[in-house]
């Protein structure tokens, strides 16, 4: 079924009514083609205001739609400098300090889990006992993330491969990754709508945070917001935050809480409190 401009537009307004994010332009095709393929499903005679109503009253449908209009590529150790910094800096601390306590750790938008599991095996790597709440707006996401079975696709060698070595045990005889019990047992997973943070009992005391590759979907007040709230109620004192390369590089400096101090190590910015 073609969707008229109109239909888009309204579609994506309702989007962004609902969970606070604002597609890339270089998105607007892909999602197009997402709406037009899902209205050919629904069985309804106006399948439009159908989906329209879906999308305002069921959260997976929503969540679907979200999940392509943010559409990223998920792989183990992404961004790996953030976690050269962990295993340099941060982690060894840590266990210096507080050799028998858990560490805690929140992944707030952990989509499809590649993400979570390349913290936890580090951390194990680390001697550091983590235990992980994982979250993401997508029940999806979420059920791929609880079941750790990934393709040879989840590992780059452009990017997160000097960390491959702690994917060795993980290999399955097609190459395939398939995250152990000892290592899921770790993972907690929990639907959280980041733009919608005063609705749930959200993660506390967390002494490290991964807030990547979200927040540029985002407008600037809604970024302030979650900021705000993650860094004052969430992480814990001494702890760290982590936004993506980018999104440190390019937020507004005016809306980091006062409360975060920013640290620049060979040229990656992190925050700690």
């Amino acid at each position: 079924m073609t969707l008229s401009e109109n239909d888009f537009n309204q579609i994506i307004a309702i989007m962004t009514k609902c969970s606070g994010i604002i597609p890339l332009e270089c998105h607007k095709p892909m999602i197009r083609e997402f709406i037009e393929k899902r209205l050919d499903q629904i069985r309804d005679y106006e399948p439009i205001v159908k989906f329209k109503f879906l999308l305002e009253q069921e959260k997976e449908e929503l969540a679907k739609l979200i999940s392509i209009s943010i559409y990223d590529e998920n792989y183990f150790f992404r961004e790996e400098k953030h976690f050269y910094i962990l295993k340099r800096e941060i982690f060894p601390e840590w266990h210096r300090k507080n050799p028998d306590l858990i560490m805690n750790i929140w992944d707030a938008a952990c989509s499809t889990g590649e993400e979570v599991y390349s913290l936890a095996l580090l951390a194990q790597d680390c001697q550091i006992i983590p235990q992980i709440v994982a979250s993401d707006i997508s029940v999806s996401a979420l059920n791929i993330c609880s079941m750790g079975n990934y393709s040879a696709d989840s590992k780059r060698y452009d990017d997160g491969a000097m960390f491959h070595n702690l994917l060795m045990p993980c290999l399955t005889d097609n190459n395939h990754l398939a995250m152990p019990g000892e290592i899921r047992s770790l993972i907690h997973t929990k639907q959280i709508n980041l733009a919608s943070l005063k609705d749930y009992n959200l993660p506390i005391k967390q002494h490290v945070i991964f807030l990547r590759n979200v927040l540029i979907y985002f407008d600037e007040e809604l970024q302030a917001e979650i900021l705000k709230t993650i860094a004052e109620n969430c992480l814990a004192d001494d702890g760290y935050l982590f936004l993506s390369q980018k999104e440190a590089a390019l937020i507004n400096k005016e809306i980091i809480p006062s409360c975060l101090k920013r640290i620049v190590f060979d040229d990656i910015s992190y925050f700690h409190k």
